[in-house]
């Protein structure tokens, strides 16, 4: 979900070749079996988990995305000098990203969602059934998709957001595009004009459109201004 631009060594991109990898593998194995028990009265469970494990890695990500792009600077402490420079940078040139391999542009994500899906499957048999309110074999698959389909988005979307500015993405990617199911250039490229105000959304872009009718995040603006004191893109003119 983070536009980067920093350079990594060999160990660095081993290990994130591992992230990448192994995030993607047990995705797979995850839905494969999660897929493989569903019958009638565990499909819309399923169904439902999945989209909304999608909408919510759209928020997530859009929420990062929205706060870098908002709040501090390049010299904020432990987040200017990567985080939102990076976000900062791609404003300046977005095509830039586009000169990254696979690795520089998915392995900080994968490896986290790598990470959380290793920490998902050690989780105990009966752990769902023992902290969901509302146990069953329908609670379990909805959270389950839940989970598998928010890591899995969020883990790749980088990758996502790198074929919203490739111009010419392979065909079947097209086909998601323009099925809308994932971020189109035609799409993204609005949240590219200036003053960056709209369209954070960087994976499936299911949810710009109506945040973005709703105000939601210069609402969100307005609460935080009233409580801190402090204004909205501040160093904005670094941006523009």
């Amino acid at each position: 979900m983070i536009p980067t631009t920093s350079e990594y060594g060999l160990g660095v991109r081993s290990l994130f070749s591992i992230g990448i990898v192994g995030c993607f593998a047990l995705e797979s194995v995850g839905l494969a079996q999660l897929v493989s028990g569903i019958d009638l009265t565990t499909l819309m469970p399923l169904i439902a988990g999945l989209c909304l494990g999608v909408l919510l890695a759209d928020l997530l990500t859009a929420t990062v995305h929205w706060a870098c792009d908002t709040w501090g600077s390049e010299q904020t402490p432990w987040v200017g000098g990567n985080l939102i420079r990076g976000f900062r940078d791609h404003h300046r040139d977005p095509s830039s990203m586009l000169d990254h391999d696979w690795i520089s542009v998915n392995g900080e994500p994968a490896t986290a969602g790598f990470v959380a899906l290793i920490g998902f499957g050690l989780l105990p048999p009966d752990f769902l059934s023992s902290h969901v309110a509302i146990a069953g074999p329908g609670t379990q698959v909805f959270a389950s998709a839940l989970f598998l389909s928010l890591i899995g988005v969020s883990a790749f979307t980088n990758q996502l957001h790198y074929w919203a500015h490739a111009v010419h993405p392979p065909g079947f990617i097209k086909r998601l595009q323009r099925a809308g199911l994932i971020l189109s250039r035609v799409e993204h490229a609005e949240h590219h004009r200036s003053p960056h105000m709209h369209g954070y959304c960087i994976s499936t872009g299911w949810l710009n459109r109506p945040l973005d009718a709703i105000q939601f995040w210069r609402r969100i603006e307005s609460c935080l201004t009233a409580i801190s004191g402090v204004e909205p893109r501040q160093d904005v003119d670094r941006i523009g």
